[in-house]
């Protein structure tokens, strides 16, 4: 009877051991949240977002009165946001600073966004920051700015990318919460 009883404590130990381990594996693919699932995926400042083209990662997002030489305008700051891309697609590819959308807001009908401040006419890049279009080769990783003009009422703030094919299909969509400094 002894024999029978050690066997017994010694699978349920084997099996809670085994139970433990599967839950370790569960909870640790939960949180690598940059792939998208259903079509969508969410991170927040640090997670690495794998679309089908690039892989990208918010660095950091800061805000500031200024950049390089330019100025929001009068009531309005800039949200400087660090990213770095790496080229995981099988070919070289181009990138716009438009394919990162800066929105706010929690409603789809009322959700606003703006593009970095190199779409705008006039607006050149400075030293560091990411200009309205670039390559990236197959493999090449790049580190930039994408500077916002913002009204920091609106905060919280979500860099949106949507994977677009050249057909015109739309893909994935990815949403990052930014963490402000």
């Amino acid at each position: 009877m002894k024999k029978q009883n050690h066997f017994s404590r010694f699978r349920r130990c084997v099996l809670f051991v085994v139970y433990f381990a599967l839950l370790a594996c569960l909870l640790t693919a939960c949180g690598a949240s940059g792939t998208a699932k259903d079509g969508i995926a969410r991170g927040k400042t640090g997670t690495t977002m794998h679309t089908v083209f690039f892989d990208f990662t918010v660095n950091s997002a800061v805000l500031a009165e200024s950049y390089g030489d330019y100025t929001p305008a009068e009531g309005k700051t800039l949200l400087v946001v660090n990213l770095t891309l790496q080229n995981t697609y099988v070919s070289d590819i181009t990138v716009y600073d438009t394919d990162f959308q800066l929105q706010w807001g929690t409603d789809a009908d009322t959700q606003a966004y703006v593009y970095p401040i190199t779409y705008s006419p006039g607006v050149t890049a400075i030293d560091g920051e990411f200009p309205t279009q670039f390559d990236l080769a197959m493999e090449e990783t790049r580190t930039g700015d994408m500077v916002y003009e913002i009204d920091e009422a609106n905060a919280p703030f979500t860099v949106a990318v949507q994977e677009l094919y050249q057909d015109g299909t739309v893909g994935n969509k990815f949403f990052v919460t930014l963490k402000t400094k």
